[in-house]
């Protein structure tokens, strides 16, 4: 089964290096963009229609926001989202003004995507959701991955949820999310 990278906000596609060079490399096809050029429409203009044969998305942070868009397709036959805001931020004003990135704008708990998002159905399509709980920002006054809150990835859900002991960055790295995505990859192609 191939697999569709699509990575997060603030990264680029050699964020994927460790899960690629522990699964079969091959089988990996990565979307690219650049948060200070592309936009929401631009980054799923990209990703709609990439892939040619059945895949399964895995996508971190807001990546996992656009894998979830691809249950739609017909070639997706699993999502795997990695510490991504699925409750959408709760920003205010003078964050949304002053971020340097339109991005951030769509991860908000009221934006146009993250409803979109909610609305979709998942039931055709197996979801699995990495949840990283180990961080720290001294600007987040709750539990937290170092960049989202914990409550941000576990407040809403369209599939299983599996805890992974990593901050924001480290669960691309993480032993134990390499045995979620391999069991979970099995389970795909067994369909």
């Amino acid at each position: 089964m191939r697999i569709l990278g699509i990575h997060g906000a603030w990264s680029s596609s050699i964020s994927f290096n460790y899960l690629k060079s522990k699964t079969k490399a091959k089988n990996w096809s990565l979307i690219d963009y650049d948060h200070r050029v592309d936009d929401w429409n631009s980054i799923m203009a990209k990703t709609i229609g990439h892939m040619r044969e059945p895949y399964i998305a895995i996508g971190h942070s807001l990546g996992g926001m656009v894998a979830l868009h691809m249950s739609q397709d017909t070639l997706c036959k699993g999502i795997i989202t990695l510490a991504s805001p699925l409750a959408g931020l709760d920003l205010n004003l003078i964050q949304t003004y002053l971020s340097r990135s339109t991005l951030i704008g769509c991860i908000a708990s009221t934006s146009k995507q993250i409803k979109e998002i909610h609305a979709l159905n998942y039931g055709h399509v197996p979801v699995l959701h990495l949840i990283a709980t180990k961080g720290y920002n001294p600007f987040i006054y709750e539990n937290s991955d170092g960049v989202l809150p914990v409550k941000v990835q576990t407040g809403w859900s369209c599939g299983d949820m599996v805890e992974i002991a990593a901050n924001h960055y480290e669960i691309l790295q993480s032993n134990d999310t390499l045995a979620a995505i391999k069991d979970f990859i099995s389970k795909c192609s067994e369909r």
